[in-house]
């Protein structure tokens, strides 16, 4: 049984009409993403799901999805979705968002196991790069093409519901159990409507090289010891150019700003300097990238370019950070969860770890994210058998389904209770999670509200920022004026909200 890994489809000349009120800022988000080809997981022509369904699940692959190489099943009409496969049955159509080898091949057994169940319905998995990934599915959205479930970013969330590219699921939940089991903070709704079901919870730590620390004999602070500007102290310790060692993995493009920037400026402002509902704004209403922590936060972000980093990193994405830190070039890096299966493949256990994120020297504390949003399958408004797309898309969404991907991903699971009582996450890559949980005082839960009214700039603002630093970093614009230009752009979007 063969999941199909299709090339990427020729774009329709024709604009759905609902996607014009944002042509312009999907166009922008299109302009302003680098490109990221050269270097990226997984192949736009065939990627490693195919080999994990031809195997049942074995080692990742690069071949094609099908025997004889071809993109995908005949008969498909010009919106592609949901369209008979040939054989009079069923095709649907998933596009991955974040797609790396291990993780693409879970999901390809997901749709293995899926079409093994159900004669006649064939699941075509499309994996771009990740760093190209936001691009290609808004430019895919926008022309109303061969998609029926995609993954959804939880900041591109209001912004796919305004543009009319996600429907509504109520109907169907409203008739299925397994809704109930989703814990509440992961569920996808949004001005009174559910939107999709959710995949799990990206969680964030300081990944790093247990080698190189043993090596040097140095141990890493704990509780409200371990700050960010420790962590510069060791990564500048760490650096040593003649011997091609770094002490940080640099990261300029694909939301750099959340790699270091929003990180550091989160636990400098606290519970007292932000906003308790949006976190993008201080208790007064002003942006946060107006005060003071957010031009340190800058600082230090271009500090650790300039002292700790391979000189070449100033565009890197989440591929090339990987690459680095697994193949010794670099001893730390703030990374998500989703890293964990890629380096437990291509890494010995004791060669690396992770650590919590580090808290404010002054507030001695830091947030964690734990509100509204994450990542979810949602359904395209213009699939064309909707209750087909249903059909896989709680099948995926069941806790078991659910629990696996997520188990296989480095994803925490969405439903209530599974993380804590699964004894599959108890492995040290975890515990820095499970530290974050059990210590209040110290990591702070965080509403990311997805749903706010303005929530639909997040894409706009991640293209917008990842240029914004490659000109600070090219010394064509200064933090200052970067800074200035965040501040307006948010309290612009809020005001407009």
């Amino acid at each position: 049984m063969n999941v199909k890994i299709l090339a990427f489809a020729k774009i329709s000349a024709s604009v759905r009409p609902r996607a014009l009120a944002h042509l312009a800022l999907a166009l922008a988000i299109l302009l302003a993403l680098p490109a990221f080809a050269a270097c990226s997981y997984g192949d736009w022509a065939g990627g490693p799901a195919a080999g994990a369904a031809e195997s049942g699940g074995g080692g990742g692959g690069a071949g094609a999805g099908s025997s004889d190489g071809s993109g995908g099943a005949g008969g498909a009409d010009a919106n592609g979705s949901g369209s008979g496969n040939g054989g009079g049955g069923v095709t649907i159509t998933l596009i991955e968002a974040l797609a790396n080898p291990v993780r693409s091949e879970a999901i390809g057994k997901a749709a293995a196991d899926f079409m093994a169940e159900n004669e006649g319905v064939e699941i075509e998995l499309l994996s771009p790069p990740t760093e190209q990934a936001s691009a290609k599915i808004a430019q895919m959205l926008m022309a109303g093409q061969d998609i029926d479930i995609l993954e959804v970013r939880g900041w591109y969330m209001m912004q796919y519901i305004d543009s009319g590219w996600i429907r509504p699921i109520d109907d169907l939940v409203s008739g299925w159990d397994g809704y109930g089991l989703i814990a509440k903070n992961m569920r996808q709704e949004a001005l009174g409507k559910v939107w999709g079901l959710a995949i799990g919870q990206l969680r964030s730590g300081i990944f790093y090289r247990a080698d190189w620390l043993a090596e040097a004999g140095l141990e890493l602070p704990t509780g409200a010891d371990w700050t960010f500007e420790r962590l510069y102290e060791l990564a500048l310790g760490m650096t040593d150019p003649s011997k091609n060692r770094y002490g940080w993995v640099f990261r300029g493009a694909g939301h750099a700003v959340d790699q270091f920037i929003g990180p550091y400026l989160a636990s400098a402002l606290g519970r007292e300097g932000t906003h308790s509902e949006e976190y993008l704004f201080t208790p007064g209403g002003g942006s946060i990238y107006r005060t003071d922590e957010a031009k340190r936060a800058f600082e230090m972000y271009i500090d650790l370019y300039k002292y700790c980093s391979p000189p070449d990193s100033g565009a890197w994405a989440f591929t090339q950070q990987l690459d680095a830190f697994t193949s010794g070039a670099a001893c730390f890096m703030r990374q998500d969860s989703d890293a964990i299966p890629v380096l437990e493949a291509n890494m010995g256990d004791d060669a690396w770890s992770i650590a919590p994120l580090p808290v404010g020297e002054k507030t001695r504390h830091t947030f964690k994210i734990d509100g509204k949003g994450g990542d979810f399958w949602g359904m395209t408004s213009f699939t064309e058998d909707r209750l087909a797309a249903w059909e896989f898309l709680k099948y995926i969404g069941s806790p078991q389904q659910s629990s696996r991907i997520a188990l296989n991903t480095g994803l925490i699971p969405p439903h209530a209770g599974a993380f804590v009582g699964d004894p599959e996450y108890d492995r040290p890559f975890y515990r820095a999670f499970f530290y974050m949980d059990n210590h209040p005082e110290l990591y702070v839960a965080s509403n990311f509200a997805s749903d706010l009214p303005y929530a639909s700039r997040m894409g706009e603002f991640a293209s917008m920022s990842d240029a914004d630093i490659q000109s600070v970093l090219l010394g064509r614009a200064d933090i200052s004026e970067t800074l200035e230009r965040w501040a307006q752009f948010w309290e612009d979007a809020r005001g407009a909200g």
